[in-house]
């Protein structure tokens, strides 16, 4: 692999020329891959199948190490949320952020979604989680994602951090940035990254990262947490900007972070030293008036891919106690809409179908924790405690929409579901044709080896794997026609061994 001059440069005099030939070695091994286990959905039984025949990966919960040649990114049980194939290394953000139910928690650079449906499963899919995102192209996959894994407490917004940080001053318990850098942790997994790469980089990209860390720092609450990480190895933009950040604003303080196979970061004497070796270090520091010998950047950690099974990752950990606000969350935040009267139809037949497809359970959960909001044409279910602000890309929870004076629930809806939900399931079990089917947009026939709810009538039912939601279909005697969104279709494979699966306990 033929990595640029500039950056062996800026490596050897940061870490040695030790440290410097392991990562080369390093570098000819595949990268490594990782699936984490969705527990927002409640099958318990998949748990105990990773658990039993994959390795645990020791610094994420409910996540393990997968080989190259597993495709579980194909696997039905992707399609239905209960997994999410994620670089390893990646996962170590939000177990630094460790959110917690009921709390107020941003992801400010959020695409394509892994660490936000990372958070919400953190966050058991209650409080408010705005994921937001200012690339279009990005923030659409980011809101697929977030519907795939069933969240259904979330916001997307497709704003830049500058202009959604007036809309919630002092406002989010935890917020993460996982900011867009140079990619040289990646540069074993994505060889475009190494192509993308030049010797500026670095520096440009932290001027980017500061303004961010900026408007993150708006919307902090007092006593707040803020985890800032990039998928980068040099110091400029991690503990140089550490130290800028802290610099800035003194009442913000870096927290010793630990994670198993990670490293720590440099020291604020180790970062000095390093910038009299790397003069692109000592003129980025220089630029901004900042001498890091104080910082505690040694309390951030660093992984490498030649000192842990995954690629390179940097995480810092800051929290704020601020002498006085900043802000009055109460004044600035959006102000609640008037229920828009255009959709009034589309909430009377929206509830007329719930109170037929639901169980009472589902509903006074929802009713308890989300109020409705019509936009355009789409229902939504959003959290009760918050308001939309601008650049909503996805309001909330969509529920339904109504084309031809006809109510459709939407797929989302159908991913939101748990068992229990409805009496009008049609579930499927692992290894059964007529799930790769159904992903496909065909029809599926109904008899007995379907283990529906004895299903009568026709109607809208709930197809499901073992319980897990694939999506909604309409039954017309023993034919379920297929309401899987088209953009949504491929072809699927069963990528565990169904000897693993055969046993009723399992799904």
């Amino acid at each position: 692999m033929q990595l640029p001059d500039e950056f062996k440069r800026m490596f050897q005099a940061v870490f040695g020329d030790e440290q410097w030939r392991s990562y080369l070695c390093a570098l000819e091994a595949p990268p490594q891959k990782g699936v984490r286990v969705n527990f927002l959905r409640t099958q318990p039984e998949l748990h105990d199948v990773f658990s039993a025949h994959f390795e645990p990966i020791p610094w994420a919960r409910d996540a393990y190490f997968i080989a190259q040649e597993d495709r579980l990114g194909k696997d039905p049980l992707h399609a239905s949320g209960c997994l999410y194939v994620q670089e390893p290394s990646a996962m170590a953000p939000v177990e630094v952020l460790a959110p917690r139910p009921n709390e107020r928690v941003l992801d400010l650079c959020a695409a394509p979604g892994s660490k936000t449906t990372q958070i919400a499963a953190f966050m058991d899919n209650s409080g408010f989680l705005l994921a937001n995102d200012p690339e279009p192209k990005r923030s659409v996959i980011l809101a697929e994602n977030v519907e795939r894994m069933g969240v259904l407490h979330a916001q997307v917004t497709q704003l830049l951090p500058e202009h959604l940080a007036p809309h919630y001053q002092s406002y989010f318990d935890r917020i993460l940035v996982d900011a867009p850098c140079s990619g040289e942790g990646m540069f074993r997994k994505e060889t475009e990254a190494i192509a993308a790469w030049h010797g500026d980089l670095p520096g440009q990209s932290a001027d980017r990262q500061l303004g961010i860390l900026e408007s993150a720092y708006r919307m902090l609450a007092d006593g707040g947490r803020l985890v800032y990480s990039t998928c980068t190895l040099n110091p400029i933009e991690n503990e140089a900007v550490c130290a800028v950040f802290s610099a800035r604003h003194p009442e913000v303080k870096l927290q010793k972070a630990s994670l198993p196979e990670a490293r720590a970061g440099l020291s604020g004497i180790d970062l000095y030293e390093a910038s009299q070796r790397y003069d692109k270090l000592a003129k980025w520091l220089a630029c901004h008036g900042v001498d890091p010998r104080s910082a505690h950047t040694e309390y951030a950690i660093r992984y490498f891919p030649h000192l842990s099974r995954g690629e390179g990752h940097f995480i810092a950990c800051f929290e704020v106690k601020r002498k006085a606000h900043v802000g009055d969350a109460q004044d600035t935040q959006a102000r609640p809409k008037r229920p828009n009267s255009q959709g009034a139809d589309l909430i009377q037949a929206f509830t007329q179908f719930a109170n037929s497809f639901f169980t009472h359970g589902f509903l006074q959960r929802l009713e308890s924790t989300h109020k409705l909001h019509v936009d355009h044409t789409v229902l939504y279910a959003i959290p009760a405690q918050i308001d939309l602000a601008h650049g909503v890309l996805r309001a909330g929870l969509p529920l339904a929409s109504m084309p031809h004076r006809h109510l459709v629930p939407s797929h989302a809806l159908a991913l939101a579901m748990t068992p229990g939900d409805t009496e009008h399931e049609v579930r499927l079990a692992y290894g059964d044709q007529r799930i790769v089917d159904f992903l496909m947009g065909r029809e599926i026939l109904i008899d007995e080896l379907a283990t529906s709810k004895n299903i009568t009538a026709d109607g809208w039912v709930w197809v499901t794997l073992a319980g897990a939601p694939l999506g909604f279909g309409k039954k017309v005697g023993r034919v379920v026609k297929n309401h899987y969104p088209k953009g949504l279709r491929r072809p699927y494979v069963f990528a565990l061994d169904e000897s693993v699966l055969d046993s009723p306990k399992h799904l």
